[in-house]
């Protein structure tokens, strides 16, 4: 369809025909009395704001390669700046609607965060064709000339290379809303076009049946929980972010300026990710010390942490990261990271320049004001006290002590504790609540200071997720947006706990890497119990 004007043009004609009234078409129609032509939509095209015909949509591009021709000579800035190409998955329906989200975040990219965006739009069961023929990236191209992948026999000549794949549309990629049940469904093709493209896939569908106050005010729905986000997530999308809801009484889509901020800022920031050298790559792994002081710094729910962190940072040496000097010891590795909790806890970190050197951090007061926007703060000081300072959790003069160890751009420290002595789970039972100011210090420091290009949360589980906030969908108000919302995530989770995984992927922004469940074996009797199962048997 061509959306308004053709039905325009065909009620002009039929007054024409049977009205007698007399009706100028456009300067197009090719002679006076002629019929006007009918505007076809193909059911696979391109689209961009700035080329658009005055009283209709289009027209299109058919191919990728069109697309990227014009846009050299629209932008060209976009190419000499090497703008990350930014692919984005949309409804042909919305587009021959010519529903006013699409524009403005094709702009809104554009303008704010210098992305190239790419609007490929489809009718919904055929997003699998459209990445698997019309997009290729520098990765795939690199892996079939090293022979590591087989050529794709269905690319397209006109396929461009893209940075990052944004889902608007929900659904599974294999199938669409058919995909939706089990026998339309082929997750093992999905798995294939996604790993052999190999870039960030992101889910960023706007709310089709619930307007931005119901989300605000009760979250987003179950129904579009699972058809807009669920169902991407099991293709492997991360990052949902919605990037807006239904007007009231008006049926159009609102596009939330946050929102689209915020999944800019995240495109952008795994582009820069992979684009930046490994030995430049600063990377914060965080561990966990909960229950707090009970000797459980540095674990992780069936997981070795010393073992497997020591591993993970030599593996990264050999793959060109600086990781400094490592200790040989995993033990003595952790025991380090363990000390510097300890020190920050106990006080001791103030002012000590020994620590300091060894990477211990303290954030001044005036520097977290700064990072933080005002509402933010005056939220925090109305539960924990005035000034960022009352709180009394790891505060010494106007410092707010984390700890930390440093290993060349690797920095390692324990999440701080997320409530107060006595009452460590506080958090979780009050929605008003907010995190403490050492808490948020800790992941403001790693945006804003240590300037994290990725952090890796270290097993099953930290408490950053948790926070206060939506279950799906957050908004610049929710606390795990305003702390994890501009990281990358990586997040080590066990295998055998997917509902609470999934609130970290959904919540905290988490790129989930599973590790197994250790094995299980009869741990059989000691001491006096083999005694007493003696004892028994002879009775």
């Amino acid at each position: 369809g061509g959306g308004a004007e053709n039905v325009a043009n065909m009620l002009l004609y039929i007054s024409r025909e049977f009205g007698q009234l007399d009706v100028t078409f456009d300067d197009e129609l090719p002679e006076k009395g002629g019929e006007p032509a009918v505007l076809e939509t193909p059911q696979i095209g391109l689209l961009h704001p700035a080329r658009q015909r005055a009283f209709g949509p289009g027209p299109y591009f058919e191919t990728p390669r069109e697309y990227m021709d014009w846009y050299r000579q629209h932008r060209p800035e976009a190419f000499e700046e090497d703008w990350p190409v930014c692919a984005i998955l949309l409804y042909r329906k919305h587009v021959i609607s010519e529903l006013p989200y699409i524009p403005q975040l094709i702009n809104f990219l554009e303008e704010q965060h210098k992305l190239l965006p790419l609007p490929i739009f489809i009718q919904g069961v055929d997003a699998h064709i459209a990445v698997r023929d019309l997009l290729t990236s520098e990765g795939e191209r690199a892996a079939v000339a090293a022979g590591q992948r087989p050529a794709n026999p269905t690319l397209s000549e006109d396929a461009v290379k893209v940075d990052c794949v944004v889902n608007t549309i929900g659904f599974p990629l294999v199938g669409g809303p058919a995909g939706s049940m089990e026998g339309g469904r082929n997750a093992d093709i999905a798995k294939e076009i996604l790993s052999s493209l190999n870039v960030p896939y992101v889910v960023a569908a706007p709310l089709l049946i619930q307007d931005v106050a119901s989300w605000r005010d009760q979250g987003i729905g179950g129904l579009q929980g699972i058809v807009l986000y669920a169902l991407p997530e099991l293709d492997g999308a991360v990052d949902a972010v919605p990037l807006g809801g239904l007007l009231k009484n008006t049926g159009e889509i609102e596009l939330l300026p946050d929102r689209a901020d915020r999944l800019a800022m995240r495109l952008r920031r795994w582009v820069q990710l992979r684009r930046k050298n490994r030995r430049e790559r600063r990377v914060a792994v965080v561990l966990y010390g909960y229950p707090p002081g009970l000797g459980a710094a540095g674990t992780a729910a069936l997981l070795n942490v010393p073992h497997s962190l020591h591993r993970l940072l030599v593996a990264m040496r050999e793959e060109g990261y600086n990781v400094g000097e490592l200790p040989d010891n995993p033990e003595a590795l952790l025991r380090g990271v363990v000390d510097s909790d300890m020190a920050a806890d106990s006080g001791q970190a103030y002012g000590n320049p020994k620590e300091a050197e060894k990477g211990s951090i303290c954030v001044s007061v005036d520097n977290l004001q700064e990072w933080l926007p005002r509402a933010s703060q005056q939220a925090i000081e109305s539960n924990w006290g005035q000034g960022l300072l009352r709180s009394g959790i790891r505060t010494m003069g106007d410092q707010l002590l984390l700890g930390g160890r440093v290993f060349g751009n690797v920095w390692i420290g324990v999440q701080p504790p997320l409530g107060i002595p006595g009452d460590p789970m506080r958090l979780l039972f009050e929605r008003d609540m907010t995190p403490h100011p050492q808490y948020v210090a800790f992941y403001k420091y790693l945006e804003n200071d240590f300037r994290a290009d990725a952090v890796v949360h270290f097993g099953m589980h930290g408490t950053a997720e948790w926070l206060p906030g939506k279950p799906l969908g957050n908004m610049a108000t929710c606390w795990p947006d305003q702390l994890l919302g501009s990281l990358p995530n990586v997040y080590l989770y066990a295998a055998n706990n997917p509902s609470e995984s999934v609130l970290a992927k959904r919540r905290g922004y988490a790129t989930i890497v599973s590790y197994n469940v250790p094995p299980y074996s009869r741990a059989g009797l000691y001491r006096e119990l083999q005694s007493l199962r003696g004892l028994l048997a002879e009775l």
